[in-house]
C-alpha cells in the first residue's frame, strides 16, 4: 500500500481481516531509539486510545494497535481500514467533481463549535 510521504511509517501492507472478511491496513511505525520511545511510551498509548474510539465517515477508522518493543528498536503496529478510492486529495477532486456547487441563499447556516 502506498502511503505517500507519511513521516515515521516505514511499513504499510494491504492484509485480510479474516474474522470480519474485508481488506484492512497493517501499518509500522518505527523508532530507532528505544530511550525515547520509552519516555513517550504513556503519550503513544493515550494518542492510539483515543484514536481507537474516533469514529466518523469521513475519517479512517483505526481498529487495534500494540507495541512491539524488542532489542533496540521499538515499533507500534496499527490496523486501519482500507480505503480503495486513492488519496484523499484524489477522492476529494473526484467528488468536487460529482456534485455541483450549492446556492448560498438555500437554507440558513450558522457556524458551530467543535469542541476537541
Amino acid at each position: 500500500v502506498n502511503q505517500g510521504n507519511m513521516p515515521g511509517i516505514q511499513s504499510t501492507f494491504l492484509a485480510m481481516d479474516t474474522e470480519e472478511g474485508v481488506e484492512v491496513v497493517w501499518n509500522e511505525l518505527l523508532f530507532t531509539d528505544k530511550k525515547a520511545f520509552k519516555a513517550h511510551e504513556e503519550k503513544i498509548k493515550t494518542m492510539f486510545e483515543q484514536l481507537v474510539l474516533v469514529d466518523h465517515p469521513n475519517i479512517v477508522k483505526l481498529h487495534k494497535y500494540w507495541l512491539d518493543v524488542k532489542d533496540s528498536k521499538a515499533r507500534v503496529i496499527f490496523i486501519t481500514e482500507y480505503v480503495s478510492s486513492g488519496s484523499l486529495k484524489q477522492f476529494l477532486k473526484k467528488t468536487k467533481k460529482n456534485h455541483k456547487a450549492m446556492n448560498a441563499r438555500v437554507g440558513s447556516w450558522e457556524p458551530c463549535r467543535v469542541s476537541r
